[in-house]
């Protein structure tokens, strides 16, 4: 009796058909309780004299390098059985096909290899081994459905495993689309945060521009300008009723001489040296009475 030889029954190659499946996903333990070895996938349910009966079994069935391998053994006592079994020692036949009924399949990017044109069939049952003359592809395969009746497949209509239709084109456009939408709302936040900044800007001017007005009027002291401002920029409201009940600084014509221009005209643009020139007494008054106004002129003078 020749050599037993061993032969691979299945990879995670894709097939003819446009899916693969995934070796350490294929359940063996049914299988290995009734491991029959059938000629073309054909079983005995024809109840006629030439229907072909399983041939044999398969042996030391296992997983190996993503290869699921098995031995074929052939039934002694079957004549046709005898036959297939000298061509396969002859090498005339070499392949077998597995009969694989589907539990999940996938889509994932990791699950589908470079021409794969449906989904991974990523969960499956091994049913039966067969024997085959003419095998699709390097990698057989066929599909039982749920009342174990082969599925009859093909390259170009598979009802079992799910389509991938254009599916780097609809990758390739989603990605673009998620790009365009990632573009938008960056430009939509830029713009908010401008109109933000800008809006944040007008009103650190307003408060600004309150103070300062404030201060030429006389109404609040240098040394409170910021936290004027920063009132402002709070509570602008707030700020300008404040600013708006204090009194503003008296003329110096007025400090000095009192009463308004009748007495000596607007004196609200003589500086120090003017003073000192044209009315020394009362620029000694105005030391006396108001030195900060004095300094602050004295200084404007020296500037």
């Amino acid at each position: 009796m020749a050599e037993k030889k061993e032969i691979i029954l299945s990879t995670s190659s894709v097939n003819s058909y446009g899916f693969r499946v995934l070796t350490q996903g294929i359940d063996l333990k049914q299988y290995k309780k009734n491991p029959i070895l059938l000629w073309n996938h054909n079983r005995g349910w024809r109840g006629t004299n030439d229907e072909v009966l399983p041939i044999g079994k398969i042996e030391n069935l296992r997983i190996e390098d993503d290869k699921l391998i098995g031995t074929p053994v052939f039934d002694q006592k079957d004549e046709f059985a005898l036959k297939i079994q000298s061509k396969f020692e002859q090498g005339i036949i070499n392949s077998c096909s597995v009969g694989l009924k589907k539990i999940a399949t996938s889509n994932e990017k990791k699950f589908i290899a470079e021409g794969q044109t449906s989904e991974t069939l990523t969960k499956s049952k091994l049913m039966e081994v067969s024997m085959c003359d003419i095998p699709s592809n390097d990698d057989c395969v066929v599909l039982y459905d749920d009342n174990d009746e082969i599925i009859n497949l093909s390259i170009n209509q598979n009802n079992n495993i799910p389509k991938l239709i254009n599916m780097a084109t609809e990758v390739t456009t989603n990605e673009i689309i998620l790009q365009q939408k990632d573009t938008e709302i960056l430009q939509l936040k830029a713009e908010r945060d401008a109109l933000l900044k800008e809006k944040e800007d007008a009103k650190k001017l307003q408060a600004k521009t309150l103070v300062e007005d404030a201060l030429k009027a006389g109404k609040i002291p240098a040394d409170k300008k910021e936290s004027f401002i920063k009132l402002a920029e709070t509570d602008y409201d707030l700020a300008k009723s404040t600013i708006d009940s204090l009194q503003g600084k008296v003329s110096l014509y007025a400090q000095v001489v009192g009463g308004g221009t009748a007495k000596g005209g607007d004196r609200s643009d003589w500086t120090y040296l003017k003073w000192s020139k044209e009315d020394p007494n009362g620029l000694l008054k105005l030391k006396r009475e108001n030195p900060e106004e004095f300094e602050r002129l004295k200084v404007e003078n020296f500037k």
